[in-house]
């Protein structure tokens, strides 16, 4: 594996972070899983999810978008967050899986990829990135 000099969620910069653990403690205190109804403690990491885009291919793939797919059924709203500079979620990809998600849900089909994008704005002054949504399925 070739090891980059640059940060994973943007390649336009170094990586100049350190990241404090204490959220996870946070998250995973009894208070906070109690008013949550948090089921299981948050972890920063699975092996087995790593595995699974590790291998990514046509036939993992196709499972996630099924289970995507699956919760839009259920009413649960998905949104797949992507960067423009982002190594591990790209736009691109997201876009294309976005829409091969759509493609799955009949009530998305026809609807989704003409609705168009609009901008997410922050603080109120500044474009932040682009959203395309329909119903419960936003990409970003």
């Amino acid at each position: 594996m070739v090891k980059l000099d640059r940060s994973i969620y943007n390649i336009r910069v170094k990586p100049e972070y350190s990241v404090n653990a204490a959220y996870v403690e946070y998250l995973n205190s009894d208070d906070i899983m109690r008013s949550t109804s948090a089921q299981v403690h948050y972890t920063t990491g699975s092996e087995a999810v790593m595995r699974a885009f590790d291998s990514y291919g046509g036939e993992v793939h196709g499972t996630q978008l099924k289970s995507l797919a699956s919760l839009l059924a259920r009413g649960i709203r998905v949104a797949l967050i992507h960067g423009d500079a982002d190594i591990i979620c790209n736009w691109y990809g997201g876009e294309n899986a976005s829409l091969e998600l759509a493609e799955l849900m009949p009530g998305y089909r026809d609807i989704f990829p003409i609705a168009g994008y609009a901008d997410i704005m922050v603080i109120n002054s500044y474009i932040g990135g682009h959203v395309c949504q329909y119903g419960n399925l936003s990409f970003s």
